[in-house]
């Protein structure tokens, strides 16, 4: 705080951004008022003699970001379908993720992903009225305005996923020509969100690895790149041996070992037809 002239307070924007995503978001809502709050929880902790009581105290908010407009979840998605029909050369309509889509649904699971990792939990208790999708800085944030609470705990969490994927995983649904009527990888990821390992999040090794997964899923990628991770997993799959190939396949994703065997049986097949 500088003491010449009208003393200030200075915030760091980032550094409240990652404790208090809530208290972020006010700023950037509510910045007057905000600030204003700020200072009033400031001079909580000023001794009841120091003359900063009697003062004007501004506040100077660093790295604060340029807020373009703010929308409520279910009105985004209106403007930006996060799920589009592609068609094939069969003329089959097949539901794709557009990039909105991805990453509306990789940001909600980052933002809870976070609030665990601080011991947070709504229990499940919040609405699609509680989303806002943010505009700052010309990207997109996404926002659960409801104040998450301490007392995590595989119940809590497995509560807060399932009610992510009960708000969101809806509005991947695309009616289509045929019975598939979720991007590809949507089934993995809604049954991923709505099963949680039991020994989460007590078991510290358990819970990395799960969230790694959730936050990094096939269902985020595009086409092109899990089409190239599964090509490049492939190729290290058939230079292994036996027993490392039970090895590997202990070490990934279940879904994606079958994808692996898939691709290799399909090869096998074109080569047998030559």
């Amino acid at each position: 705080m500088d003491l010449r002239k009208t003393p200030e307070l200075r915030v760091d924007y980032l550094h409240i951004k990652k404790y208090s995503p809530q208290l972020a978001y006010a700023l950037i809502a509510e910045p007057d008022r905000t600030k204003n709050s700020i200072v009033n929880a400031f001079r909580r902790f000023i001794p009841t003699d120091s003359y900063l009581h009697g003062i004007e105290i501004t506040v100077n908010c660093l790295n604060f970001p340029v807020f373009e407009r703010k929308e409520m979840l279910l009105e985004f998605l209106v403007s930006n379908p996060p799920v589009v029909a592609f068609k094939l050369h069969d003329n089959v309509d097949t539901p794709v993720c557009t990039t909105e889509g991805s990453n509306i649904l990789q940001g909600y699971i980052d933002y809870v992903v976070t609030r665990h990792k601080s011991g947070l939990t709504w229990a499940g208790n919040f609405q699609a009225s509680d989303m806002v999708v943010l505009r700052v800085n010309g990207s997109y944030e996404y926002h659960i305005l409801k104040e998450p609470s301490p007392g995590l705990n595989h119940d809590a969490m497995s509560q807060d996923f399932k009610r992510l994927a009960g708000i969101l995983l809806q509005q991947y649904t695309l009616t289509t020509s045929t019975n598939q009527n979720d991007p590809p990888f949507f089934t993995n990821l809604c049954k991923s969100l709505r099963n949680n390992p039991s020994d989460v999040p007590a078991n510290t090794q358990s819970m990395d690895k799960f969230t790694m997964f959730i936050c990094k899923h096939m269902a985020f990628l595009s086409s092109m790149s899990r089409s190239n991770l599964i090509f490049n997993l492939m190729r290290v799959y058939k230079a292994l041996s036996l027993s490392d190939r039970v090895t590997f396949a202990s070490c990934v994703d279940g879904f994606v070992h079958r994808c692996i065997l898939f691709v290799l049986l399909y090869h096998e097949c074109k080569s047998h037809r030559k």
